[in-house]
């Protein structure tokens, strides 16, 4: 059900403007911790009365806006969240629908899978998606004195990966990364669409609760101190957004097990002597200097 975008830049996976997946996973990782966060004295009320926190810190050549707000868990026990259902489970429309699960506010179709839980795909946005997104981009716009973005486009395509237990056990990672059509890249911002990486937590003291936290990146060399403002009203449509996506997941305890049950593991295989001998596409071409993981053998002709 899903095929190759080809004229795309897919397979070396360089992000454009954000780098590689370890700038993500760090970025993530940053998420979870508390050094060098400025925190908004400006208090953010989410969707359905839901106090948020909010901050921002540099990330290498961006500013970082931090978001942590409190939704409902779309799962029975919101400590099971490394069984969350992988990105091309939620997209899998006809999976969705026999399930009788619908989302109100925006449909994946997955145009292909790159590897479990990491998906190219085109999103369609409901009204009430695009307008809290053409708000955040907005306020981008007066922070970085750049012209304002044009409107939240409702067909979009985008990267989107989850890794489970990251950054540490028992926490889940979503990355989203929209795919500029123009250049054939990811990048941190389209229009009013954003690159984001959310962490998702249980909740300590209320078991059908997550905390949801969510990394916005915003170009910028420098805030000033009235951009407190502007950043509290951004992370007001992020937190509308987080709240939006969880009523739109609803329960999806029903997907826990099609996701379980969506590969079958053909074999597995250990390395004992050291790492996998892989053919090379031009091995006399290779710097081992610069390689470690490349090992060579000289084989005799027929080999």
């Amino acid at each position: 059900f899903f095929f190759r975008y080809r004229d795309c830049k897919l397979d070396s996976m360089e992000l454009g403007d954000l780098g590689t997946d370890r700038t993500l996973k760090a970025s993530a990782e940053d998420l979870i911790s508390e050094d060098g966060w400025t925190v908004l004295d400006t208090p953010i009320l989410a969707e359905g009365n839901s106090n948020s926190n909010a901050a921002f810190k540099r990330v290498g050549n961006f500013f970082m806006l931090r978001l942590s707000t409190v939704v409902k868990s779309v799962l029975a026990d919101s400590s099971k969240l490394s069984v969350f259902p992988r990105p091309e489970i939620l997209a899998d429309r006809q999976l969705t629908s026999s399930l009788g699960i619908e989302f109100a506010d925006f449909t994946y179709t997955v145009e292909e899978i790159l590897s479990p839980g990491d998906i190219f795909t085109s999103v369609h946005l409901r009204n009430s998606f695009m307008d809290e997104m053409n708000k955040a981009g907005a306020q981008v716009a007066l922070l970085t004195g750049s012209s304002p973005p044009e409107a939240c486009e409702e067909h979009f395509r985008e990267r989107v990966v989850q890794w489970r237990d990251f950054p540490s056990p028992g926490l889940l990672t979503i990355v989203e990364i929209p795919f500029d059509e123009k250049t054939q890249t990811f990048m941190s911002q389209i229009g009013g669409h954003f690159a984001t990486v959310s962490v998702v937590q249980a909740h300590p003291q209320s078991p059908d609760e997550m905390i949801v936290t969510v990394g916005l990146f915003v170009t910028g060399s420098a805030f000033p101190l009235w951009a407190s403002a502007h950043l509290a009203q951004m992370a007001q449509s992020v937190a509308n957004l987080v709240q939006l996506t969880a009523s739109s997941f609803g329960n999806l305890e029903s997907l826990c097990k099609a996701d379980q049950n969506f590969y079958t593991v053909l074999s597995l295989r250990t390395c004992p002597q050291g790492r996998p001998l892989l053919p090379g596409a031009c091995p006399l071409a290779l710097n081992l200097g610069e390689d470690p993981w490349c090992v060579l053998l000289d084989l005799p002709e027929g080999a």
